[in-house]
């Protein structure tokens, strides 16, 4: 085989796989929308997670702190990392259920 029709048959090769990629991402797509919905809250609620369990610590519980400087350290030392994420992970079994709602309403 000359060089030409190895490289021919490599892109004929890429274009199958192209196009097989396409249609089962078209018949998988609400699984890759829930999917894609989870791995976002997951990364979102790892930033958010400590400013979240602060701030409702100083809704629900008066005299706990008042401000995120004073009330993240609390919670760190009381009951650590997992005061913080405790509450989270229900908000992302939540946001991806609503997102797949949503892509299977549209």
């Amino acid at each position: 085989m000359s060089l030409s029709t190895k490289s021919r048959v490599c892109e004929v090769l890429i274009e199958r796989i192209y196009v097989v990629i396409q249609e089962n991402a078209y018949l998988w797509r609400t699984s890759l929308y829930l999917a894609a919905s989870a791995s976002a809250e997951f990364f979102a609620d790892i930033a958010l997670c400590p400013m979240e369990a602060v701030k409702v610590r100083i809704q629900t519980q008066p005299g706990f702190a008042t401000t995120l400087r004073e009330g993240a350290p609390k919670i760190l030392h009381g009951e650590g990392w997992w005061g913080y994420v405790q509450a989270e992970l229900w908000s992302i079994v939540c946001s991806a259920i609503q997102q797949m709602a949503f892509k299977a309403v549209n």
